[in-house]
């Protein structure tokens, strides 16, 4: 043979059979199938170092998180800037339907094969058979491939490109724990923090923009609950018209009822419709408790709480709670405790709900509130003592303390609904059992809100008594936080309440509350006039304990002026706080703090080291944070003048700690 010859060339003396002939294969561009990822990714530096440390570690990775809070973009921004890792191609594909349904994995074989460079007539026709081929198509280079949404480790197993290299991103809301447990990284993609979030507002609207209207737009971040889809959306709406402002959309996501119907457009982009979606999805068990939570005003649910409003055992509902967590939906903030992501609270308080089944579910979460609290307050002042102790608090003094200071976020939001169902004695019930709770850990903010609440329920109720007591503490609240004429209007109140009734224990109440605002100011002769009275009236009144409070604090003021007549009333408020059918302990650690400080004052060293240490065991196991840190400081003087320097440093350094710890609050 000679010459040229162009194409295809078989030379053979005999051919049997079938003869095929292949040209060779055309070169061919990988795909790039990337969604458009964000200019500026804001906030994720911790998600991307994590993926940057994976990077040719893993061969699946599993970004997981809430719908709307931007899996997807995360995702297509670091793959953008690794593609150069794949030189076999990037493939993508949303594994749900707009509806909510599953792409069947066969479809989306279809589609990468196609993509791959096989001829479509080629592409077979079980899912079997296109799972093998796509792994010998992606078998020789790396491949990457973005999967959004997937709804099951099994739907997501058969598109893992198979090259040594390759790396599957999956984005979902699911846990996903078949592929996990074969070997895939999770990477957590939760809401934005709020410097993250002011940034991709300022990336929307601008720096400038921001800066000037700082303060709003910190308000916007915290109403979208740093959700970026919900971000978007109200940067969307503040940009459609020239004259809208960030301080234009604060005021009209401040409407919880109205946030989601504002920051809900087009299906594509809807926070309501997010939230639907991993709605409809749950099983009925957890779209139960995910309205008892909506229901919920505070942010914190215990288990416990959650069985109470359902009217299930707590092992069913911590299961759906669990699954409510698995949805991306809450968050077991400490064993036994959860909390709905910010908007997801939004949308579960709307779900439709007939407005009977709402009530009976309101009524059941302030019952349980009610009970929990009264005897948490018996463990605190065990002289009150109701019931047993409350759910998942210790039992004793530090522990229902402890438990209390967790819930006391919620205490206000689950007064007013209390309020709202006409629930005012539950209001009452509850104030008095907090009574040592805001006595011992000093949170003085709270306790005005409290009380302040319990006020409306004593007035609507003409409860006398309530409203005496509740503005006594008010009063106290006030002075304490250096608001004298407030505080004074209460006592006034109080006054006049007490006279227009003629009830002789509440007038003696009044001039008690007058006499502690008096030592407050400072005014110790008006504050000894008006105790003394209150301590005559109430020694006609059979009020054992009464009377022993009304002389420690007798004491305490007495001792700027007289220390003789002090000790005497101190001695004797601990001598009757230690013989109640209930003793006291906590008021008498306070008459033996007192009384230590004074022995010391007057060199009696040795008795008052008995005395501040005997209070500094009480206060402790008390949780008296604050008094607690008084004694230690006594102490220290203690040993200071004991000649031991060693202690003396030891006791000031923990009470100088402790005045930093739970007893400052408020």
């Amino acid at each position: 043979m000679s010459g040229t010859v162009n194409g295809n060339l078989l030379q053979a003396a005999e051919v049997h059979g079938d003869v095929y002939l292949a040209g060779p294969t055309p070169s061919r561009t990988p795909p790039y199938q990337l969604p458009r990822p964000p200019r500026h990714l804001a906030g994720r530096e911790r998600e991307l170092g994590e993926l940057d440390a994976l990077l040719g570690t893993v061969d699946a990775v599993v970004l997981r998180g809430p719908g709307g809070v931007g899996r997807s973009a995360l995702a297509a921004f670091w793959l953008r800037a690794v593609a150069g890792k794949f030189p076999g191609g990037v493939l993508h594909a949303e594994l749900t339907h707009p509806g909510g349904e599953p792409l069947p994995a066969e479809d989306v074989l279809g589609r990468f094969l196609r993509a791959l460079g096989v001829p479509a007539d080629e592409v077979p026709a079980t899912l079997a058979e296109r799972t093998a081929l796509f792994r010998s198509t992606t078998a020789l280079e790396p491949v990457a491939v973005l999967l959004d949404d997937a709804v099951s480790a099994a739907q997501a197993r058969v598109l893992l490109p198979a090259a040594p290299g390759s790396l599957a991103m999956i984005t979902t809301s699911q846990p996903l724990l078949g592929l996990v447990a074969s070997g895939a990284a999770v990477v957590a993609v939760g809401p934005l923090a709020d410097a993250g979030a002011l940034e991709l507002l300022s990336g929307h609207l601008g720096a400038e923009r921001v800066a000037a209207e700082r303060g709003a737009a910190e308000e916007v971040v915290a109403l979208c609950g740093g959700l970026p889809i919900a971000l978007c959306v109200a940067a969307a709406l503040i940009r459609a018209r020239t004259r809208r402002t960030i301080a234009w959309m604060a005021d009209r996501l401040r409407d919880a009822r109205g946030r989601l119907d504002v920051l809900s457009g087009e299906d594509d982009c809807s926070v309501r419709a997010t939230f639907d979606l991993a709605y409809r999805d749950l099983p009925d068990r957890a779209k139960a408790v995910y309205r008892v939570m909506g229901v919920h005003p505070g942010a914190l649910v215990p288990a416990e709480l959650a069985a109470a409003a359902v009217d299930l055992p707590v092992e069913d509902v911590a299961e759906a709670l669990d699954d409510l967590v698995e949805a991306c939906l809450a968050d077991e903030v400490d064993r036994g405790w959860y909390q709905l992501h910010g908007l997801a609270h939004v949308h579960a308080s709307s779900v439709p709900a007939e407005d009977a089944k709402r009530a009976r579910t309101a009524r059941a979460l302030v019952d349980w509130y009610r009970d929990a609290v009264r005897r948490a307050g018996d463990l605190v002042l065990p002289a009150r003592r109701h019931g047993p102790p409350p759910p998942r608090a210790a039992s004793d003094p530090a522990g229902a303390l402890d438990w209390l200071d967790r819930v006391r976020g919620d205490l206000g939001p689950v007064l007013r609904l209390a309020l709202a169902h006409g629930l005012h004695h539950h209001v009452i019930d509850m104030c008095d059992a907090l009574k040592g709770f805001f006595i011992v850990r000093k949170h003085y903010v709270e306790a005005i809100e409290v009380y302040e609440l319990t006020l409306v329920a004593a007035l609507a109720t003409d409860d006398l008594t309530a409203e005496i007591g509740v503005r006594r503490r008010l009063a106290r609240a006030f002075s304490r936080l250096g608001r004298a004429a407030d505080a004074e209007g209460q006592v006034r109140a109080m006054i006049a309440s007490a006279q227009a009734h003629d009830d002789r224990r509440a007038v003696a109440k009044a001039h008690e509350s007058l006499g502690l605002l008096h030592r407050d100011q400072g005014r110790t002769e008006a504050a000894v006039e008006q105790l003394e009275i209150s301590l005559a009236m109430v020694r006609t009144q059979d009020r054992p304990r009464g009377e022993a409070l009304l002389l420690l604090e007798l004491g305490i003021v007495l001792t700027e002026v007289d220390v003789d007549a002090a000790l005497a009333r101190l001695v004797a408020a601990r001598a009757a706080l230690i013989v109640l059918a209930t003793p006291d302990e906590y008021n008498a650690a306070r008459a033996d703090l007192a009384e230590g400080r004074i022995r010391l004052h007057r060199g009696e060293v040795q008795q008052a080291g008995v005395l501040l240490h005997r209070a500094l065991a009480a206060l402790t196991a008390h949780g008296a944070t604050r008094e607690a840190a008084n004694a230690h400081l006594a102490l220290a003087d203690w040993a200071t003048r004991a000649a031991d320097p060693d202690a003396a440093r030891w006791h000031a350094g923990v009470g100088a700690d402790l005045l930093g710890g739970p007893g400052r609050a408020g």
